[in-house]
């Protein structure tokens, strides 16, 4: 079991390097890591192919949305943080997941929709905010969308709602 693990590793440290190697024709490997049998790996490529800007991207994040939590932030998967940086297209892929999703599944669609309205407003990550009311804003405006993953269907639908709503105006 650990010889499959260490492989694994070496798999997803593969495919983080082909992302890191900033070159479009790392997409087509990333592409191909997709479909590995390791979550990790599956994972690393949908979010490399975020950071080579591929059209899959956005499709793959939205599909591995609960693959490789991090250990120490369950509500943060590699796939959460590559579609916070795409912006409102990642907020209408998650939709369905807000919606009816598993808790977990919810959680990290939550946390994609409160990135995109905190990047919005200025949030760099590693940086925060340029200034306090930005913050105050990014804060304001998710509370405004009232999204909370541990509240009843209704309650979720009618915030879901509102999300559409949101949407169309970006």
């Amino acid at each position: 079991m650990a010889d499959d693990d260490d492989d694994a590793a070496r798999r997803a440290d593969a495919a983080y390097e082909l992302a890191e190697s900033g070159d479009p024709g790392a997409a087509e490997g990333l592409r191909r890591a997709l479909d590995d049998p390791d979550e990790r790996v599956r994972a690393t490529a949908a979010a490399g192919l975020a950071r080579l800007g591929d059209p899959a991207a956005l499709d793959a994040c939205a599909r591995l949305l609960d693959a490789a939590p991090d250990p120490m932030h369950g509500d943060l998967t590699p796939a959460v943080n590559a579609l916070g940086a795409m912006g409102p297209p990642a907020v209408r892929a998650v939709l369905g997941a807000l919606a009816d999703g598993e808790r977990i599944t919810r959680l990290h669609a939550q946390r994609v929709l409160e990135d995109v309205v905190s990047r919005s407003h200025g949030f760099v990550p590693g940086r925060g905010f340029a200034a306090p009311d930005d913050d105050r804003a990014a804060a304001e405006e998710v509370r405004s969308l009232g999204y909370d993953f541990d509240a009843g269907p209704e309650d979720r639908a009618a915030a879901v709602a509102r999300i559409r709503e949101w949407l169309g105006t970006r």
